[in-house]
């Protein structure tokens, strides 16, 4: 059965308003209460782009969604994160990029070619991992990812005592790698907004034969979320 999701964006020329973020708030509101009052409650709002934010804070872009599980969205959003993460991984044997694993309920499922049947077996609460790279060395790859670009250099403030009681503020450079899991979970919300991306580490087994492994998650973008 096809699924239909709906996405209501509020949109209006900021010609002949005086106060855009008023105008968005209480338009956004009113056509809010509409869906609702007819059953239709939203899934997850997105407030300027963010789900930390409360309408009363919106400055230019108030989203809402609607409808149930898009598992074409979800299984396209998992193959992109899947190709991304293998180009990332540094090849020596070829067996890191091999690792990478895709999970469902906290069980292995299978590789790639598995993404389309699970996705379409999703209820609104379910993700679908990638976990990986599952090799003893992961962990190294996760800090070393493939191509310089990955690089990103960030500044820091420190304040240093001197002898004459007062203090001077010395800016501290430091190159720090961004491991990819970071930019591919951001590059999927700026692409897919209303899926839920996160990059956590997961654990899977117990005890001495548990291991834990970065991961991409893929879902339903909720309320709770």
């Amino acid at each position: 059965m096809a699924v239909t999701v709906q996405t209501m964006k509020e949109r209006i020329s900021i010609e002949g308003f005086a106060d855009i973020s008023g105008e968005i708030h209480i338009r956004f509101l009113n056509e809010l209460g509409e869906q609702v009052a007819i059953g239709n409650k939203p899934r997850a709002i997105l407030i300027d782009g963010t789900r930390q934010k409360r309408i009363e804070a919106v400055r230019i872009r108030a989203t809402a969604f609607f409808g149930g599980v898009d598992a074409e969205k979800i299984a396209k959003a998992t193959h992109m994160a899947w190709d991304m993460l293998v180009a990332s991984t540094r090849v020596d044997t070829g067996r890191a990029r091999a690792s990478y694993a895709l999970f469902f309920k906290g069980h292995r499922v299978g590789g790639r070619e598995a993404i389309d049947g699970i996705a379409k077996t999703m209820t609104e609460n379910d993700v679908l991992v990638i976990s990986g790279p599952g090799v003893p060395y992961g962990r190294k790859l996760y800090w070393r990812p493939a191509g310089k670009q990955r690089m990103k250099k960030y500044s820091r403030a420190q304040k240093v005592r001197v002898r004459s009681g007062g203090s001077v503020k010395l800016t501290m450079k430091r190159e720090y790698v961004q491991p990819a899991h970071q930019y591919i979970r951001r590059a999927l919300r700026r692409k897919f907004p209303e899926l839920y991306i996160d990059d956590r580490w997961r654990e899977y087994g117990a005890g001495k034969n548990g291991v834990r492994w970065p991961s991409i998650a893929v879902g339903m973008l909720l309320s709770r979320h």
